[in-house]
């Protein structure tokens, strides 16, 4: 049985690898680009353009860790069923209980591969990335204008250009400022923009405008009408583009230690407690998926059903289940409750885990009774 259990295990191991590589480069190679119109739009060295693309791909595996790991399991486990490797196990005297152990082992490493990613490597990764951007971005006057078409030139900011004259001049100008962590998002509009330099700051001019400030705690919006507004760019792209201060960008024991200063305001606190909550529910989801996958086939064989259906369900509870976390994320950190609602999400999934696995049970006690 043992022996069994690392054959398992060693398959999953072997098609994860192959999934979260190949998964990886792709979403990798899009987030690198991304970030490559930066470099062309400066003259930034190649030096700078490629440590750029070594930090980003722990985001890239971060994205990528939970969804291979469910695929991974669920191909070998209906592999398995396939070529009667799991009946002749069953035969053997093995309940759904027992065949379940190697796919648990899996997860459990997939957790410990998550944890150590998303306490320890995507912060310090995510923090080196959001200083280059800041780097790149400290100068506007490089980024190109491009009119009709939204611009980000960094996190947090977006812009929106409906003309550009001869002259320079922009016109219909659209900036919204605020990043996910903020509980108040401004938008500016403005019928002409220009940009001017003053004492070595690239300096962005609106006239003739409108400020939208958009409180989404209180659910309120105030309007203010200006003749003339200026945003200094640099101050900008360091405030909203992700200054390493911020609670993303820093690891999961500092954010403890931060938590026990007695200077830190309730706003920033929750924020932090978030944070931390919101990786230890990534930990755990990636701990699931693949175990529901598992425990959904094991169900269908034991309910004699066609194997394409329990993959079916289980894709589409997992799906669910994601879709759900993120909403509670975003109430959590929007409304200020209690950051236990985040683990609702894993809850629903370990409680649909072992009831798939009693029900397989069952069934098999049933069927041996009717023998």
């Amino acid at each position: 049985m043992v022996r069994f259990d690392f054959y398992v295990i060693e398959r999953q191991l072997k098609i994860f690898g192959l999934l979260v590589g190949t998964l990886v480069a792709v979403l990798w190679i899009n987030l690198a680009a991304r970030g490559f119109a930066d470099f062309l739009s400066g003259s930034q060295a190649i030096r700078l353009l490629l440590v750029y693309i070594f930090y980003e791909l722990p985001p890239s595996l971060y994205q990528s860790l939970a969804l291979a790991a469910y695929a991974s399991t669920t191909y070998v486990c209906y592999r398995l069923f396939v070529e009667r490797e799991l009946w002749a196990m069953q035969s053997a005297g093995a309940s759904p209980a027992r065949l379940m152990r190697p796919f648990l082992g899996f997860a459990a490493l997939i957790a410990v591969l998550a944890t150590i990613l998303v306490h320890e490597i995507l912060p310090d990764s995510s923090a080196q990335s959001a200083k280059i951007k800041i780097r790149l971005q400290s100068d506007i006057s490089q980024f190109r204008v491009k009119p009709k078409q939204f611009l980000f030139p960094t996190d947090g900011v977006a812009i929106f250009v409906g003309d550009v004259s001869d002259q320079g001049e922009l016109k219909n100008v659209f900036i919204h400022t605020g990043s996910d962590l903020d509980t108040r998002r401004v938008s500016h509009f403005a019928k002409t923009a220009r940009m001017t330099k003053s004492g070595g700051d690239t300096l962005f001019e609106m006239s003739d405008g409108t400020t939208q400030l958009w409180d989404l705690k209180d659910d309120a919006i105030r309007w203010l009408e200006f003749e003339m507004i200026r945003f200094n760019v640099s101050e900008l792209a360091e405030g909203l583009g992700g200054a390493p201060s911020l609670a993303k960008y820093a690891t999961s024991l500092t954010l403890l230690r931060q938590l026990r200063e007695d200077d830190i305001s309730e706003i920033e606190r929750h924020r932090i407690g978030v944070e931390i909550h919101q990786r230890i529910a990534y930990v755990m989801a990636a701990l699931l998926f693949p175990i529901i996958g598992a425990a959904a086939l094991i169900l269908g064989a034991a309910l004699r059903v066609r194997l394409f259906l329990p993959i079916l369900a289980s894709l589409g509870v997992i799906v669910s289940l994601f879709l759900l976390g993120e909403f509670l994320e975003d109430w959590v950190l929007v409304s200020g409750t209690t950051v236990l609602q985040l683990y609702i999400s894993p809850l629903i999934g370990v409680l649909l885990t072992i009831m798939m696995t009693m029900m397989a049970v069952n069934l098999r006690q049933l069927m041996k009774l009717n023998q």
